[in-house]
């Protein structure tokens, strides 16, 4: 089965049935502008539909072997990710202050739903990201908010996620 993001009718929903087209209009999301959400929904859609979806049928073909220790992704998984990442989706909606674009969670949301209905298995991972920055982002923690490393490597925090307690030292994710 072949995927095809809903562009037009996500946009819309977003815009008038979600209200952002007001919050727009109200000025709530600064100089953010419904030329500009139209753009990231579309190119979403565009990576959802491109690249993303066809990773379905290699994923069922090649699979993730455990080998050596190591577990590889299917041919096509790792560059699909890092061009994602490079793209700045795994930031979207994260604090400008800390790497991210800082656009409303609403526009990240839709993406998010684009990428997990093309791909669950390919969708599914960054969110541990996404909810770690927001994580670390609300934390009053001095010691966790010195992670600086998190700036520097743009949010590509994939499969790197430790959740501190008060015991452990923020060594533990260096």
């Amino acid at each position: 089965m072949t995927y095809r993001a809903p562009v037009a009718d996500i946009a819309f929903t977003l815009k008038h049935a979600a209200g952002l087209k007001a919050a727009l209009a109200e000025g709530l999301y600064g100089d953010l502008d419904e030329e500009t959400v139209d753009s990231v929904i579309a190119e979403a859609g565009r990576y959802a539909t491109d690249v993303i979806a066809p990773l379905n049928q290699v994923g069922d073909k090649f699979g993730t072997p455990f080998k050596d220790g190591h577990v590889t992704t299917p041919p096509g998984w790792k560059e699909a990710y890092t061009d994602w990442a490079a793209a700045g989706w795994n930031g979207l909606a994260s604090p400008s202050d800390w790497g991210g674009q800082g656009l409303p969670q609403a526009l990240n949301a839709a993406c998010i739903e684009m990428w997990n209905s093309a791909s669950m298995a390919f969708g599914i991972g960054p969110v541990l990201t996404m909810a770690a920055i927001d994580a670390l982002h609300q934390s009053p923690a001095p010691d966790l908010l010195r992670l600086q490393r998190l700036k520097k490597r743009k949010l590509q925090l994939r499969d790197r996620i430790a959740f501190i307690e008060d015991q452990i030292t923020p060594d533990i994710i260096a």
